[in-house]
This record gives C-alpha cells, sequence and structure tokens, in this order.
C-alpha cells in the first residue's frame, strides 16, 4: 500500500475517511473524457470527505449535499479542524493512466480553450500618432500662412530720387514718395533690385523677418567721378607711389615737374624740376628711381646750350640727372630702356647694334650683345624684364609681317623666336617674368595677346587698347582701359590670364573721357591717366555692397 494510505488508516480520528475519487456526472474514466476535463482547465484531486453525519446536521441521505471542489476536504464540524489536502496516490493515478501528472502541471486555460474571442485593443498608440500627426499639419498650415499669405508691411528708404525698384521683378518705382517706398508683401523672403543711372546698381535676396524695425535702408552709391589733377596740359606721366609722387611734362612742354599726392588722390603741391628746356624733345624715359630721365631731341631742334654737344644730325640722346648733370650718350641711339634696378641702360643703333651701358661709369665703353642687323632684328623696340635676365625685342621693318618677337637671354647670349607671327608692336612682361602681353597691329586698334615664356604658348585676350593702356597687378591679373565702340566710352577692366574679365570698372559717364597712358597707385586703388593731355584721377569701385 501507498505510504500517505497507511498513514490516514492509523490516525484514530480518521478512522473513519475514505478515500474517494469523484468525476462529474456523466463523465466516464475513459482515457478521451479524462482528456477533455483537463483541457477544460478542471484540476481533479482525490477528496477526503468523513463518513460520519454530525450530530448537529440532518443525515447525509436526507440532506442534499453542496457541491464542493474537486480535490478538497471538507471541515470537520466535531473537531473543527481542516482536513489537510492530499494529493492523488501513485495507485489512482495508474488506475486513471496519468502517470508523470505530478511532473507535468496541466497548462492555464486560455480563451480559445473557452470558447471567447480575443478581447480588441484600444487603439492608444494609433489615437497618439493621429493627434501628433494633426498638431504637425496644423502647425505647418499656421506657418504657411502667417509665412507666406500673411502680408508684412516694410520700409524701404533710398538716398536718392528717381530710383527704380524691383521686387520680385515687379515694378514699384510709381509708388516712392519723397524717396520712401511703404509695401505690404507676403512672406519673408524678396530679390531687391534697385538702379539708377551712373550708381551702381543694389541687388539683394533680403530675409523681411530680419529687418530691424521692417525698415530696409539703401544706400545706393554712384559712379566714380574723374577729376583733374592740374588744369594745365601734361604729358610723359611717371610715378613714385611709395613717396606719393608723380611726375608728368608740362607748362607748354617747356619743364618737368613732380607732384605731391593727398591720400585721396589729389595734389597737395608740386615741384618744377628741370629748366624750361624740354619743349623739342620727341621721346622721354623716367627711370624706374626717377633719378634721372633719358630725353631724345632732333638734333636741329636742340637750340640751347644744355643740349648743344655732339654733332647736328641725327637724333640725340641725352641722360638727364639735373640742370648741371646731363650726358649724351649718342646721336645715333635708336631705342633705350633701363634696367628695372636703373644701373643699366639697353639700347641699340642705327647701325644694328644692341648695347648694354653701365649707368655708374658711362664714360666707359659699353658692352656690345648682340648685332640685331644680321640677326635680322630691324630697329628693335626693347622691351626689359624685371629680373633684368631678358630683353624682348620686336623690329620695327616697314614690312610689319616680320615683326615678330624675338626673346634674347642676357646671360647666356642667346636669342630665340618667342612669337612667330608678325605684326607685332610692343610688350611688358609680367612680375615675375613668366609671361609677356603684347600688342598686335590691327586695323581700327592694337589687339592684345598674351604669351607664356617658357612654353611659347600664345593666347588671344581679346581686348584691343594700346601698351601704354596695361598695367600688370600681379603675376596673373592686369588693369587695362579699352575703348568699347557700342557705347562709344573708355572702360576700365581687371582681367586674369587665365580666366575672362573679372571686374568691369563702372565710371560715370557725364564726361567722355579718353583714358590713355594710365598708371595705378595699388595701396589707395586710384588711377591716373590723360584725357586729351590733362591728368585725371579716379578712385577704382568694384560696385560690390556690403
Amino acid at each position: 500500500m501507498p505510504n500517505n494510505l497507511s498513514k490516514n488508516q492509523n490516525n484514530p480520528e480518521n478512522s473513519n475517511i475514505q478515500i474517494t475519487n469523484q468525476f462529474p456526472a456523466g463523465k466516464n474514466k475513459s482515457d478521451e473524457k479524462v482528456k477533455d476535463i483537463f483541457e477544460e482547465g478542471l484540476a481533479f484531486e482525490p477528496k477526503i470527505t468523513s463518513t460520519r453525519p454530525s450530530s448537529e446536521q440532518e443525515p447525509e441521505n436526507n440532506k442534499p449535499k453542496k457541491p464542493t471542489d474537486p480535490g478538497t476536504s471538507q471541515p470537520n464540524p466535531e473537531t473543527n479542524n481542516t482536513p489537510k489536502q492530499t494529493k492523488p496516490d501513485s495507485a489512482i493515478l495508474d488506475s486513471l493512466h496519468l502517470k508523470g501528472f505530478e511532473k507535468e502541471q496541466p497548462r492555464p486555460p486560455n480563451n480559445e480553450s473557452l470558447g471567447l474571442k480575443k478581447p480588441k485593443r484600444k487603439p492608444i498608440l494609433g489615437l497618439i500618432i493621429g493627434v501628433i500627426v494633426a498638431f504637425v499639419v496644423l502647425a505647418g498650415a499656421g506657418y504657411a500662412y502667417f509665412t507666406y499669405f500673411s502680408k508684412k508691411t516694410i520700409t524701404v528708404k533710398l538716398n536718392t530720387e528717381e530710383a527704380t525698384i524691383l521686387i520680385d521683378d515687379k515694378d514699384y518705382s510709381s509708388e516712392i514718395r519723397n524717396q520712401i517706398l511703404e509695401i505690404s508683401l507676403s512672406g519673408d523672403i524678396h530679390d531687391f533690385e534697385i538702379s539708377k543711372n551712373n550708381y551702381f546698381t543694389y541687388k539683394r535676396n533680403i530675409d523681411l523677418s530680419k529687418l530691424t524695425n521692417k525698415t530696409l535702408d539703401i544706400e545706393l552709391r554712384s559712379y566714380p567721378i574723374a577729376q583733374q589733377l592740374i588744369k594745365y596740359p601734361a604729358d610723359y606721366l611717371g610715378s613714385d607711389f611709395g613717396n606719393n609722387l608723380l611726375y608728368y611734362r608740362s607748362n607748354q612742354g617747356k619743364a618737368l615737374f613732380s607732384a605731391t599726392l593727398d591720400n585721396d588722390g589729389s595734389q597737395k603741391d608740386f615741384n618744377k624740376i628741370s629748366a624750361d628746356v624740354m619743349n623739342n624733345i620727341i621721346n622721354l624715359v623716367w627711370a624706374p628711381d626717377l633719378d634721372s630721365v633719358i630725353i631724345q631731341i632732333p638734333a636741329n631742334k636742340t637750340n640751347n646750350t644744355l643740349f648743344a654737344e655732339g654733332s647736328n644730325s641725327g637724333i640725340k640722346t641725352f641722360i638727364y640727372f639735373n640742370e648741371k648733370d646731363i650726358r649724351l650718350l649718342g646721336n645715333d641711339i635708336q631705342d633705350v630702356q633701363y634696367s628695372s634696378d636703373t644701373k643699366n641702360l639697353y639700347y641699340n643703333t642705327t647701325s644694328g647694334l644692341l648695347y648694354k651701358a653701365l649707368i655708374e661709369n658711362l664714360t666707359e665703353p659699353p658692352t656690345q650683345l648682340l648685332n640685331s642687323k644680321s640677326a635680322s632684328v630691324e630697329n628693335p623696340k626693347i622691351i626689359v624684364s624685371n629680373s633684368g635676365n631678358y630683353l624682348a625685342l620686336i623690329p620695327r621693318s616697314r614690312d610689319y609681317k616680320e615683326n615678330q618677337i624675338y626673346l634674347y637671354n642676357i646671360n647666356q647670349k642667346e636669342l630665340t623666336e618667342l612669337v612667330t607671327d608678325g605684326n607685332q608692336l610692343s610688350g611688358k612682361f609680367s612680375p615675375n617674368d613668366e609671361n609677356l602681353i603684347f600688342t598686335t597691329y590691327s586695323e581700327d586698334t592694337s589687339q592684345l595677346n598674351h604669351v607664356n615664356i617658357e612654353s611659347k604658348k600664345t593666347t588671344d585676350l581679346n581686348i584691343y587698347t594700346d601698351i601704354q593702356n596695361v598695367i600688370w597687378l600681379d603675376d596673373e591679373y592686369i588693369l587695362f582701359s579699352e575703348y568699347n565702340k557700342s557705347s562709344n566710352t573708355y572702360e576700365i577692366n581687371k582681367r586674369g590670364m587665365s580666366a575672362d574679365i573679372n571686374n568691369n570698372y563702372k565710371l560715370d559717364s557725364s564726361k567722355d573721357l579718353e583714358i590713355q597712358n594710365i598708371l595705378y597707385n595699388n595701396d589707395n586703388e586710384i588711377l591716373y591717366f590723360l584725357n586729351n593731355s590733362i591728368i585725371y584721377y579716379l578712385k577704382l569701385d568694384d560696385g560690390t555692397y556690403n
């Protein structure tokens, strides 16, 4: 016998207790039925009950029994003790074919086993998402309304009358009153364009929400106006901008002067630096340090004692230091140029010889560099490089096709062709001597070109001007004046060698100016030039608004 049963039999209080297996009515003890019962979630345990009726109770057979839970025992009214629940005996389990019951507990009932439908989840997450989306849509609609549909009133204040104002390409000029425009606009971002003749055009994309007090103050800047430096005719300009000096010939061409310049470009004062003996000269070349000047005069026009030295034929060439120091270089000199350090002179003679002379020792015979005539370089124009290592030589033959460009290496004493095409006139080396800009003869005016010294690659710059109207600003950019046929005016432009025109400097068109023989003070951005033999100065402005 199982141990749990033997214990109950030996208990005197439980001597009349029997163990019964209770099954719901109508159920057999077959395996199928038992399986069904367990799948419905009912737990079966043997129930321990007493067979003795209580004295205070009616007999069990006369009183309907209350249903009891399977596997539990009823309290004993006499002892007031609750019987202990007992687990089913292994023999009973074996009889029920439920061996292993103690190891595998039945699964709790679920909705499907009880025949109930799954409850639907409340759409809380979807509700939250819907609220957020609705909020975003409403906020966006509100922002769009206030940004793009609600109108903002702004004030545009101008500093000049008769201006044209376009906002988003719509003309509001007729609504300007006393240089003020009151306008209501939808949205924040708008394109403004304000223009006037001889003024730089103002163009901006403006965010109205960032305007202080909803006011837009616009200061249109007028084109710079060229001013006269002196009221007398002048020519042969030279400059020492490091010392704010400008040199020229004036007083009806009789004398040389220097002008001291102010920072705004105007003349503070001037000094006469020569006697009135310069009226018959045909060429004048200022030394880079301006301590001397080369003068060429026809021999038959030297009617004063200062230039009496030499024969009375040909062209006399002098180097003029001052009235007491004038030295004759010769009667047969054609072109003559200073070196950039003002130590040497380079010149060629009518006999076809190219010379180098040391300025501090002009009494010594010059050094012959080249027989230009035998090299078929007739009466060349001389261009000295900044380093003093090269000379560019351009023949001045009456047969223009012969006027090519040659490069002479001073150190190696070697002559090579640099530009093989003819019709060349003059040129200027870049500051680093790597490039040369040169002018080519054309029917109307000179055409500006560019050649690289090393590769000898030539580029047409599509610029039409004379070489005296071109200045190297640095190794890449040039500044030049050019006549515009369509507008019938002169323009000032800036261009790089590897790019198109970068800046077109505007100037007031109320004056019909010819811009010739330009000089440029790079520090003060002031241009000096000649117009009908009058010196003008002009503060350059690229028209950029802050």
